[in-house]
Formats: structure tokens, C-alpha cells, sequence
């Protein structure tokens, strides 16, 4: 039991140190292509166990494996004539900089999911086979074998995954379906799916089940990009929901409920070592994917609040006002990551009450 604990905060120590990692070489390389300086590029954080200048950059290991840092100086006021400062940089080479990090991290992601699929022979397709005897909602003004869900409730679908989650989270009100049947879109309203449906096994069904599609390597590779697709906007639909009142604070998981997770995959005995393997790319590429969807917010602090300012500035350039002043927004900056560090601070108590469970 302690070994695999410890095996697993290992594992999730590693899988977040190369998600950030990858995040900081984004902005890395942008930063180099595009002529910005890097004072120091770092693999880990803390004391330095190994260093190296190159040109103007300082390649840096460091000994806590807790990711890195890619260091540009965005927060000084440089001489006006330095064009490869960061702050000195044309807009739109700064604007893909900070974009860089989670376009890298959605990438690794992708290439995560790419490896999990590769595997599967075969998968599960969007287009009904048939309906299960007694369904209500079989028949010519209700789904007919043939037919594909191609939305519900407004989401597209892109894979029978979505079926699930879409239905899921709809549960207990009516559903507005789109079919597609012999190459025309067909409209179901208020359709009150109910799982209700028991199959041979007992396992309650919606009614209907699916073709199988098979798994070429254009469809594992279709499969892997609409997985990355559904993971960033899984985090809008979960935002929404917290927004909305629909899901809680206390529902946020953070590194320790990571390591919950992380710890069921280490010691489920019914799993082989290779399924294991697998489950935990998996999680990789939901996290990387996560990380990369949440620092596009625009919220202060996160990579997408400092676009969100250099939009404002272009605005106010075009207007032909005076910039915005970097002191305040770094004011701005400051405070959000005041309350992100709250945030997460809430978060990691509330995991701990959820793990020796006291909540």
C-alpha cells in the first residue's frame, strides 16, 4: 500500500514536471524564432544542479522535478531601441509567445491520445444500428437504424463519447436531438430520455446502440483529434456548470485528487501492466489538454489575461489612445495570482477532507 502511494506521487510528480515543462519550451521556442530574448530556459525548479550559457540564454537543470520556467523579462522596462526585449516586441510576436505554452500542451495531448488510440481495433460509431424492443421513441417520427446524432441539446457530437456525456448531463429533462438520416437533417424536440432500459447484462441503456467503425489509422487518428476536441470543451461545459450553480467549488479536484486518481490506476489488480499504461497516458492527455484550455482564460495571472490586455492595448492603439500602463497591470497580475494561490490553497484542503473522507 505505501509503495504504490509512493509510486504514485512519483508518477504525478513526473506527468505534471513534463506538462509544464513542454508548456515553458512553447514559449521557449516561439520566443527564440521569433527574436524576443530568453535570459534562462530551466528544467525543474530550485537549487541548480546543472548550467550552461549559450549565446544570451542560461540552460539550466534544477534539482525539484516540479516543471520549469522560461524566463523573458516580460515585467521590466527596457531600453525602447532594444527590439529583442519582450516588451519591445511587435504585438502579434508577443501575442504567439504567450499562446505558445498551451498550444504546446494541447499538442502533447493530441500526441498522448494518438498512442492511447493506437491500440484499439475498433470503436464505437455515431450511427444507430438499432433500437432496443419497447423503446418509445423507435419509429419513423423517432430514431430508425441508419440514423446519426449529430447534436444534442445544441453540442455537436463527434464521437459516441459524447452520446454518453451530453445525455448525462441533461439527465432528467427533455433532450433536442438532430438527426441525420438519408443525407437531411431531422430535428427531435423534447425527446424525455430516461435511463431506463435495461440490456441482457442489467446495465440501463437509453435505448439505442451503435455501429462499429473500424479502427484504420485515419480513424484512430480522427478519434485522438476529436478526444482533445471534447477534453477543452469539457472544461467550458464544467465551467458553465460552475458558473451556473449546476456543479460546487468543492467538486474542483487538485494534485492530491490527481494522486487519488493516479493511485486507483497503480493498484487496480484486475488491470494488466500495459492497460495501466495506457490509463495513465490517458490522464497525461486530459491534463495536458486541461492546463493548455485553463491558462487561455482571460483571466489575470494566466498566459490568456495577457492577451487579453495586449487585445485591449491593440484596441487602444487603433483608437489611437494612449496605452494602457504596464504598472497597473501588473497590479492586476499580481492580484489574480493572490487568488489563484487562494484558490488553490481551498482546493488542496478540500482534497485532503475528500481522501481521508470527511466530507
Amino acid at each position: 500500500m505505501f509503495f504504490s502511494i509512493v509510486v504514485s506521487i512519483l508518477l504525478l510528480i513526473l506527468i505534471l514536471g513534463v506538462l509544464v515543462t513542454a508548456h515553458e519550451f512553447g514559449h521557449f521556442i516561439t520566443a527564440k524564432l521569433s527574436g524576443i530574448r530568453v535570459h534562462e530556459f530551466a528544467v525543474g525548479m530550485g537549487p541548480k544542479l546543472w548550467k550552461k550559457k549559450k549565446g544570451e540564454t542560461l540552460y539550466s537543470l534544477r534539482a525539484l522535478p516540479l516543471g520549469g520556467f522560461c524566463a523573458m523579462a516580460e515585467d521590466e522596462t527596457p531600453d525602447p531601441s532594444d527590439t529583442h526585449a519582450f516588451p519591445n516586441a511587435k504585438r502579434h510576436r508577443r501575442a504567439l509567445v504567450l499562446a505558445a505554452g498551451s498550444l504546446m500542451n494541447f499538442l502533447v495531448g493530441f500526441l498522448l491520445l494518438v498512442i492511447v488510440n493506437l491500440p484499439v481495433s475498433w470503436y464505437a460509431d455515431t450511427k444507430l444500428a438499432g433500437t432496443m424492443p419497447g423503446f418509445a421513441f423507435a419509429g419513423e417520427d423517432g430514431f430508425l437504424p441508419g440514423d446519426r446524432i449529430v447534436d444534442i441539446n445544441g453540442h455537436a457530437i463527434y464521437v459516441s463519447a459524447d452520446i454518453n456525456l451530453f445525455l448525462s448531463l441533461g439527465a432528467g429533462e427533455p433532450f433536442d436531438i438532430t438527426l441525420e438520416r438519408d443525407g437531411r437533417r431531422l430535428r427531435l424536440l423534447d425527446l424525455p430520455l430516461t435511463r431506463s432500459v435495461p440490456d441482457e447484462s442489467g446495465v440501463l441503456r437509453y435505448g439505442f446502440y451503435f455501429d462499429s467503425l473500424p479502427a484504420t489509422l485515419g480513424v484512430k487518428l480522427q478519434q485522438a483529434w476529436y478526444g482533445a476536441v471534447d477534453n477543452v470543451r469539457l472544461v467550458w461545459v464544467s465551467l458553465g456548470d460552475l458558473i451556473g450553480g449546476r456543479a460546487q467549488v468543492d467538486d474542483l479536484m487538485g494534485p492530491v485528487g490527481m494522486g487519488g486518481v493516479v493511485n486507483d490506476i497503480v493498484q487496480d489488480e484486475t488491470a494488466t501492466m500495459g492497460v495501466k499504461t495506457l490509463s495513465l497516458l490517458n490522464l497525461a492527455a486530459f491534463l495536458a489538454i486541461n492546463l493548455a484550455a485553463m491558462n487561455l482564460l482571460p483571466l489575470p495571472a494566466l498566459d490568456g489575461g495577457r492577451l487579453f490586455f495586449l487585445a485591449i492595448d491593440a484596441l487602444l492603439s487603433l483608437t489611437r489612445r494612449k496605452s494602457l500602463n504596464p504598472k497597473y497591470e501588473g497590479y492586476i497580475h499580481a492580484a489574480g495570482l493572490i487568488l489563484f494561490f487562494g484558490l488553490m490553497i481551498f482546493v488542496f484542503f478540500n482534497d485532503i477532507l475528500r481522501l481521508f473522507g470527511w466530507k
